[in-house]
């Protein structure tokens, strides 16, 4: 029995992952010499996709499940910050760009993704998944950002995708039934 894939191990990498997704975003600020705050690279599902795909056999599929819930929960917060400024989204040196009034489309865009592979990654452990993420998006919005909106924000984005998930979840059942 691999101690990544036994059923007791898998709360704690997602625990991991998800206190580390929450943080992550904001890890620009301490690189502004070549990142803008709000960059591209960070307040996106890059990195832990890049983790995925370089690590994929070597860390547990949970701790990157958790990364792509925090990044989600941080997103659906930073959804309602002001599109100008530091409000915006920045690609990095040399050009330090904003993406102008497409900030908030990629923003959504990322977390709703962030919450799509999250689920895709952990699909047995929907229940403690959901449970868990729901439960730290509230956290984050009442003990980081000090409002419920920011969790009103994600549970309103969490569910478009859950039922998306669900509909094309269904057509595939269908599909499957009718070509039998």
């Amino acid at each position: 029995m691999e101690p990544i894939k036994h059923t007791l191990t898998r709360p704690a990498p997602y625990a991991l992952g998800i206190w580390g997704g929450l943080w992550l975003p904001d890890i620009d600020l301490a690189l502004l010499s070549i990142l803008h705050h709000r960059s591209i690279i960070t307040h996106s599902i890059l990195i832990p996709w890049l983790l995925f795909v370089i690590l994929k056999n070597r860390v547990p599929f949970c701790g990157i499940a958790g990364l792509y819930a925090g990044i989600a929960i941080h997103l659906a917060a930073d959804c309602l910050s002001a599109t100008v400024g530091f409000g915006m989204i920045w690609t990095p040196w040399p050009f330090k760009a904003s993406l102008g009034p497409a900030s908030p489309i990629w923003i959504v865009v990322n977390a709703a993704l962030g919450i799509w592979l999250s689920l895709k990654l952990t699909p047995e452990k929907k229940i403690w998944l959901v449970t868990g993420m729901c439960l730290v998006a509230l956290g984050y919005s009442v003990l980081n950002e000090m409002a419920m909106l920011p969790f009103i924000t994600f549970g309103l984005i969490f569910s478009v995708v859950f039922f998306i998930r669900y509909k094309m979840m269904r057509k595939q059942a269908i599909d499957k039934t009718s070509a039998s």
